[in-house]
């Protein structure tokens, strides 16, 4: 199955991939979407939700979401979201990685801090947008 691999804004220019347009040709083309929400999680969207909240698109679209938490999370590591089966094959062929470097308490405290921040003060997100427009 073809796979679509994308960043939701890429760091080096600001630019948005186009994802109403990527989810079509996913559509057509039966393939997998990968997203890589590094830059828009926490920045884009209404709430900071990223690229599916700035375009008002179903998450539920996209197969696989990924973004590092070194932005908008304060912290180091990141996640993956996706439907059951594609974050039971992550588990499953991750799991050597993940527990020989998993995040330390204090870390995985201040970027759970850093997500409430973001939902409880949309603010936040109106202001990194302006910021982004000057």
């Amino acid at each position: 199955r073809p796979e679509s691999i994308t960043e939701a804004c890429f760091s080096g220019t600001g630019r948005v991939a186009p994802l109403p347009t990527l989810l079509d040709l996913k559509d057509t083309h039966h393939a997998r979407l990968i997203l890589d929400e590094s830059s828009s999680f926490g920045a884009m969207g209404a709430t900071g939700r990223g690229l599916t909240e700035h375009f008002n698109v179903d998450p539920g679209r996209v197969d696989v979401i990924a973004a590092s938490l070194e932005n908008a999370g304060a912290s180091v590591g990141g996640f993956c979201a996706g439907d059951t089966g594609v974050v039971a094959y992550q588990r499953l062929m991750g799991s050597g990685y993940v527990f020989s470097a998993s995040l330390p308490p204090y870390l995985a405290t201040a970027a759970a801090h850093a997500v409430r921040r973001i939902a409880a003060e949309p603010r936040l997100v109106a202001r990194a947008a302006a910021s982004a427009q000057a």
